[in-house]
């Protein structure tokens, strides 16, 4: 007998409710270890890298998410973001630890720092957070890009090779 059974009465249960579930076969796919993480962390100095490995490792966000954010998206206040093209194209708010808000702050801060800030007769339209050069928001980082910073970062760490999904199942 089914607990529901025997807290009810049987007259009144629905069928719904007699859904056996199956367990899946596949075991749960392992992440990145905080071990590794803190390798990697270690051989990171670039201000751009480490926040990147913050937000990949405190949002779960996908690759194309991460390259697809913009300072606006960013709201420092309520450490979270806003990521606009996700999965199917539908829109989720991710939250981040004030460490990866620091981290993001420094990097704003280092981009549109007044010196290195390009003489613009109107704002861009996009500010991409990840980009390749920091003064210039049309370089923004492409996904060979990261999956190459990926396996420099590994291997400089001398850890395993992670790929950008790994740190979904962190």
């Amino acid at each position: 007998m089914k607990w529901y059974e025997l807290e009810t009465d049987k007259k009144y249960i629905s069928q719904c409710y007699k859904v056996d579930v199956k367990v899946p076969k596949d075991k749960p796919k392992k992440g990145v270890s905080l071990e590794d993480f803190k390798k990697m962390w270690d051989v990171t100095r670039d201000l751009r890298d480490q926040a990147l490995l913050l937000v990949l490792l405190d949002t779960g966000v996908r690759a194309r998410e991460l390259l697809a954010l913009d300072w606006k998206d960013v709201n420092f206040g309520m450490l979270e973001a806003v990521v606009l093209k996700g999965k199917g194209d539908k829109q989720r708010t991710v939250i981040f630890e004030e460490r990866t808000a620091k981290s993001l702050y420094r990097l704003y801060a280092s981009q549109h720092h007044p010196d290195k800030k390009r003489a613009y007769s109107k704002e861009p339209e996009q500010d991409p957070i990840f980009r390749t050069d920091p003064t210039n928001e049309d370089r923004v980082l492409s996904f060979s890009g990261l999956q190459s910073l990926m396996k420099r970062t590994c291997a400089r760490a001398g850890i395993k090779r992670y790929g950008l999904h790994d740190f979904l199942h962190g």
